[in-house]
């Protein structure tokens, strides 16, 4: 399944790094409902949705703050919903809730240090960086993960 993930995210990648090609789908109410359903069922799948989600608001939206802050709605969104459905499973150990506060502290720091580089970078190197790690992601999910 991973593999299936990898070719995916590359034909996701080259599809929607072409603007040409992928306006109709950033343009589209089909092509909306379209990314939000496979980046939320390869999120439920694997807790990668992410990718499906940049690269659309990637075409999406020329300006870098709308492009970050309609990308944080979609994975909050999706956050909340899939963390509400963990709690009420009980799938959150108590354990787990005493590494909280060290994360949260962690977190802050990191998106701290992001936004003071996110707004320093120009949207072409936001673009560039963001279909150069999905490339990766793709590549990774062929390369370093065994047939299942």
């Amino acid at each position: 399944m991973k593999k299936i993930l990898g070719v995916i995210l590359l034909v996701l990648r080259m599809i929607f790094s072409r603007a040409e090609s992928s306006s109709w789908i950033a343009e589209s109410y089909a092509g909306t409902w379209g990314v939000a359903f496979l980046g939320s069922l390869i999120g439920g799948l694997f807790a990668v949705g992410g990718p499906f989600f940049v690269i659309y608001f990637l075409a999406r939206f020329a300006d870098k703050k709308e492009y970050q802050a309609n990308l944080q709605l979609a994975f909050l969104s999706a956050n909340l919903l899939t963390l509400t459905m963990h709690g009420f499973k009980g799938d959150i150990p108590e354990s787990v809730l005493r590494f909280f506060l060290p994360c949260a502290v962690a977190a802050f720091l990191g998106v701290l240090i992001g936004q003071r580089l996110f707004h320093r970078l120009s949207q072409a190197w936001i673009q560039r960086i963001a279909y150069g790690v999905v490339f990766v992601s793709g590549v990774q999910l062929l390369v370093l993960n065994p047939a299942a």
